[in-house]
């Protein structure tokens, strides 16, 4: 295990964040789960979290936006990003 810090899994999807949730647990990770950047944001403290797994299109604010909001406060931490979009979205921009 990393530290006693949490990874904080922010995604709109409540059965993406349950299954990340359940995939770190069982490796012992603590987690914390958010639905959205703003309810992050606003419990966020530098020393809760190690890393953070971030979806990038939700609904508000943006994962985007939030990584900017981080930035901006001068909070660096690892980072990891996710976008998911039905396959026929995908093939249809490339």
């Amino acid at each position: 295990m990393m530290t006693n810090k949490a990874i904080a899994i922010i995604d709109d999807d409540e059965s993406v964040r349950e299954s990340l949730k359940w995939l770190l647990a069982s490796q012992d990770y603590p987690v914390r789960c958010f639905a959205d950047g703003a309810a992050f944001l606003a419990d966020y403290h530098p020393e809760s979290f190690n890393c953070i797994i971030l979806d990038v299109r939700m609904p508000g604010m943006n994962g985007l936006e939030v990584f900017s909001k981080l930035r901006e406060a001068q909070y660096f931490l690892r980072l990891f990003s996710c976008l998911a979009m039905p396959m026929s979205a995908w093939r249809s921009r490339h």
